[in-house]
């Protein structure tokens, strides 16, 4: 018995050992995606492939693996998607289909363990951290943001060739950095949300809540508005489903936005670098962003009314903006932002347009399940006050929510944004798992 036992804790020994290297990779792999693929798309397929390994691995140090039937409703929803995504393989830009792929895989396989999910709020807020880092650090030192510029061989967009570095740190374009910023924010709050009930975590709390405010400085120097807003509207729904005061929960938010008004005004006021936001909400609408929009969007569904049951093909939106309409948006062909293959910045949008009446079908049952699943598995961990699952279903929450709102004019499914995405399902996923255990138990 003592061997079974020494035999026991060394297979759980490895098991997280392998957990730990492949959130690491998932993560690097979601965070410095641009910059790898500089050096070669075989190595983010090598890097897809290695992390797939690492969970398969940890999934079976135990022998047979098994599922959960609750996985299954909307992971075979996404199952059943994949043949529309593999038409994507036709063109050029085949990362996109192989990430979607990937992240099915590795949400089957994590969805059987959850020993994981401890390392991922570490490894989030690590790798979230540094773009909250590295905009201050070009902010305060400008000078260094060349090295960046030579790294990538252009300007990343929104920087204003090098008078705005900081807007995009380390990035490749400054609505990656805005994305990264909202994650560490996310990850942070969440975690305030969940362990605010808990006597031993006040103190610690006032330090995440000074390290949040000062994420959202940098939020604010980014000057994206769009990932701005969703992550705040992402925040408040996922404290009002989490809270159990509901009756306090108004005159709370009421007098949070009160205060933040004030700090916003104070900020703005002594700070000239936030002006660019500012003008950016006072643009919405009639700003070029804006209006490249809309006529994306009536582009797309103007495809969409010509194959309306199964979509024109998956990433063929692309081929028809290059011809439609990238001519008259190039507005300065030395700027790296002057795409001539966009999407439409709006998922719902644009997978009518290319997956049809019936992959719009699936893909909006699959996100309505996962929300579904989410919110269970938080009800349940509420009860239980097995806080670590109540934060760790929270954060899926969170950034489903996040997820969901972006894809109003963002790419999400198209972009490394679906990472987000991946991670949300997985933790679901394991969670429901661990309540079908207990359950059984």
């Amino acid at each position: 018995s003592f061997n079974k036992g020494v035999e026991r804790k060394l297979k759980i020994k490895i098991r997280d050992i392998y957990n730990f290297i492949g959130v690491f990779l998932l993560c690097a792999l979601y965070f410095f995606e641009t910059p790898i693929s500089l050096l070669g798309t075989q190595l983010l397929i090598v890097l897809q492939i290695g992390i797939t390994l690492c969970f398969i691995m940890a999934a079976s140090v135990h022998g047979r693996i098994s599922y959960s039937k609750k996985v299954y409703p909307y992971t075979l929803m996404w199952i059943m998607m994949i043949p529309f995504f593999l038409y994507g393989l036709l063109h050029s830009e085949k990362m996109v289909v192989f990430r979607i792929l990937f992240g099915i895989i590795v949400c089957l396989f994590l969805a059987t363990q959850d020993d994981w999910i401890n390392n991922l709020k570490k490894m989030l807020l690590l790798f979230s951290g540094s773009a909250v880092f590295f905009t201050f650090f070009f902010w305060l030192i400008p000078s260094l943001y060349s090295y960046v510029v030579d790294f990538y061989g252009y300007y990343p967009p929104g920087t204003g060739q090098l008078k705005y570095g900081y807007r995009a740190g380390i990035t490749a374009h400054y609505s990656q950095n805005g994305i990264f910023i909202a994650v560490f924010i996310m990850t942070l709050v969440t975690l305030i949300l969940a362990e605010s009930a808990r006597k031993k975590s006040r103190y610690t709390n006032r330090l995440r809540l000074i390290i949040a405010g000062i994420a959202f400085l940098a939020f604010l120097l980014n000057g994206k508005r769009g990932t701005l807003v969703w992550c705040i509207v992402a925040i408040i729904l996922t404290w009002f489903v989490s809270t159990e005061q509901k009756s306090k929960f108004v005159t709370r938010l009421i007098i949070i936005a009160c205060v933040s008004v004030v700090l916003l005004q104070f900020a703005v006021e002594n700070i000239p670098s936030l002006n660019f936001i500012v003008e950016r909400f006072s643009e919405l609408g009639s700003d070029n962003s804006s209006t490249d929009r809309f006529a994306m969007w009536g582009l797309a569904i103007l495809n969409f009314t010509k194959s309306p049951l199964l979509g024109i093909g998956f990433l063929n939106f692309r081929e028809q903006y290059s011809t439609n309409l990238a001519a008259q948006f190039i507005r300065d062909l030395t700027d790296i932002s002057s795409y001539r293959r966009l999407d439409a910045h709006n998922v719902y949008i644009q997978v009518l347009c290319e997956m049809g009446i019936i992959g719009f079908v699936l893909y909006t049952g699959a996100i309505i399940l996962l929300l579904k699943y989410t919110i269970k598995a938080l009800k349940y961990f509420s009860k239980t006050q097995e806080y670590q699952y109540k934060y760790a279903a929270m954060l899926s929450f969170c950034f489903q929510i996040f997820y969901l709102l972006y894809s109003l004019s963002g790419n999400c499914l198209y972009d490394m944004t679906f990472y987000l995405y991946i991670i949300a399902m997985a933790i679901t996923g394991a969670l429901n798992f661990r309540i079908d255990k207990q359950r059984l138990e």
